[in-house]
């Protein structure tokens, strides 16, 4: 009970509103109009990076105080390749290489600190038939064996990618069905998406055709363990909200004992949140996070437990920020394209007997997540050639984050401090890009039936191993608010 009563105090401090708003329940107005469009984000400019490695260096984007729509990188650029089957049979195997760049980027402060790391990507990539993933069968595994290696680490991940087709009017749509994917240092991510079809798991429309778009919607489900006995299960609604249930295996500080620590996330369509978390065990604190005013101000409040059991809580602080992103608020915004035909890029380093020219389809995507603070923008750039498939992929993601739980913002090593406006603390990038080197592809006469030879697809594996990177990077940045509290705890309770 003591213990809880001296938190008080020490909580008090742990909210700092910055970028010119007001702390302590302040009122504080984004820097720009909240209705304002942006002009959209350029695409990535290809490269070669050291020692003749492709990457994919990402252009400069203006900060803006608004998610940008997804918009296609132009328009189309002419018919598309003649394309009306892309065969897949059992045997087929692929080799790719390039390289993936990460970069941050801590605004928060004067100099800038930042880091870029540059990983040599190898893919080998195996297909199997006749594959079952979350109770539906006759799929198509991709099972690839990928290599990431930088001057400091070597990661290998090992992926099976779950595809399938479903039958349109007058086409045929290849969807993904999700994937399950382990790596080297422990990790592994199992993500499912809900009712694949049109719009749920859609990469590609066949015939492929210049102008053809479509939009998948935010639903799907990811699961997530670490050898430490961390995991974390989220739930996505296809307009983008979520919730989310974390399990820490620390020992709750005030308890003798292993405990595990469980802290919940649940978000709404409007922007309103709350993020419940221990303390040291039961009751919890929680942060609540308002959806945003009609002059964009965003309240967030901190409540903790009260000095006893009997006691209400005790709202601790109060913080304003301006709205970060676009009003009207929509978490999730996704547009897909084909862009026609295009040359291949040069940093994809793809061997002449491929091919010079192949079908653009562009897959970009917006995600706001109104607890961490983020907001995401993915682009996704695949060059199909006929017959062959995919020989080239290029990714681009780049999140700005507004809300720093690091203890390097305003508020200190023993706060958390929160920016809106034009202020992120961080803009951290990663960008891949991976070409064809070989493939075996099995001849049309050892193939199983009419439906494997008309209806399969050929596609590289880069995505599904790029988005559990960025998962990674997600849960590393909700680690970084659980274990803030759970120091400050320790630090209190040890003096």
């Amino acid at each position: 009970m003591v213990v809880r009563r001296a938190l008080v105090p020490l909580l008090g401090s742990l909210f700092v509103a910055s970028a010119g708003c007001s702390g302590g329940g302040g009122g504080g107005a984004p820097k720009t109009s909240p209705t304002s469009m942006p002009t959209p984000a350029p695409t990535a400019t290809p490269t070669s990076g050291p020692t003749g490695t492709p990457t994919m260096t990402p252009t400069p984007m203006p900060i803006v105080t608004a998610s940008p729509t997804p918009m296609p990188t132009s328009p189309p650029a002419g018919p598309a390749l003649a394309n009306p089957a892309r065969p897949l049979h059992n045997n087929d195997s692929f080799a790719y290489s390039g390289s993936t760049q990460q970069t941050f980027v801590y605004t928060g402060a004067s100099p800038k600190p930042s880091s870029s790391t540059l990983f040599a990507v190898k893919q080998n990539i195996a297909v199997t038939s006749n594959a079952t993933f979350n109770g539906t069968s006759g799929l198509y595994d991709f099972k690839t064996a990928e290599t990431d290696t930088s001057p400091l680490q070597s990661i290998s991940i090992s992926t099976d990618t779950y595809y399938g087709t479903v039958a349109g009017v007058g086409s045929t749509y290849l969807v993904d069905y999700g994937y399950a994917s382990s790596d080297s240092n422990g990790e592994k991510f199992i993500v499912t998406y809900a009712n694949p079809g049109p719009t749920s798991g859609l990469i590609d429309v066949l015939p492929e055709t210049s102008g053809t778009a479509w939009s998948n919607s935010g639903a799907q489900t990811i699961a997530q363990s670490e050898s430490s006995g961390f995991t974390a299960s989220r739930a996505y609604a296809a307009d983008g909200s979520y919730t989310d249930t974390s399990n820490y295996p620390q020992a709750g500080a005030a308890r003798p004992t292993a405990t595990p620590l469980v802290a919940t996330i649940a978000t709404n369509a409007d922007g309103s949140a709350t993020y419940n978390l221990p303390l040291f065990g039961p009751p919890n604190a929680t942060v609540s996070y308002s959806a945003p005013a009609s002059n964009g101000a965003i309240s967030i409040v901190l409540t903790a437990p009260g000095s006893t059991p009997q006691s209400p809580p005790v709202v601790v602080q109060s913080a304003a920020v301006g709205a970060w992103f676009q009003l009207p608020l929509r978490l999730y915004q996704e547009l897909d394209r084909d862009n026609g035909a295009v040359a291949i890029p040069a940093a994809c380093n793809v061997p002449p007997s491929f091919g010079s020219q192949a079908n653009q389809i562009e897959q970009k995507s917006v995600r706001v997540d109104p607890v961490l603070g983020t907001l995401d923008t993915f682009d996704q750039l695949s060059y199909v050639v006929p017959v062959t498939g995919v020989v080239c992929v290029q990714l681009q993601d780049r999140t700005l984050t507004y809300y720093d739980y690091s203890g390097q913002g305003s508020a200190g090593p023993t706060g958390i401090s929160f920016a809106g406006g034009n202020s992120p603390f961080e803009t951290a990038t990663l960008a891949t890009t991976i070409g064809l080197t070989g493939a075996t592809i099995q001849p049309m006469s050892l193939r199983r039936s009419s439906v494997e030879a008309q209806s399969g697809f050929r596609l590289a594996n880069a995505r599904a191993n790029f988005l559990s990177t960025l998962e990674h990077r997600r849960i590393a940045a909700q680690r970084r608010a659980f274990d803030r509290l759970q120091t400050m705890i320790r630090e209190r309770i040890a003096r």
